[in-house]
C-alpha cells in the first residue's frame, strides 16, 4: 500500500508542477539558414568577420 501511496504523491506533485510553470512561445526566427551548406557559409562569413560569438549562436 505505501507503493500506491508513493505513486499518488508522485503524480500529484508532477501535475502541480507541470500546470505550475508559466507557458512560453516560440520565436519565429525569419534568418535561420535551411540547409546545411548556408548555414555553414553563414558561420564561416561570420568568422571571417572577426564575429565568432554571432558566429557560434547563428
Amino acid at each position: 500500500m505505501t507503493y500506491f501511496w508513493r505513486l499518488f504523491l508522485s503524480v500529484i506533485i508532477a501535475v502541480c508542477v507541470n500546470f505550475g510553470t508559466d507557458d512560453t512561445n516560440s520565436l519565429a526566427i525569419t534568418t535561420t539558414p535551411t540547409i546545411a551548406s548556408e548555414f555553414l557559409r553563414l558561420g564561416v562569413e561570420k568568422m571571417q568577420q572577426g564575429d565568432y560569438q554571432e558566429a557560434i549562436q547563428s
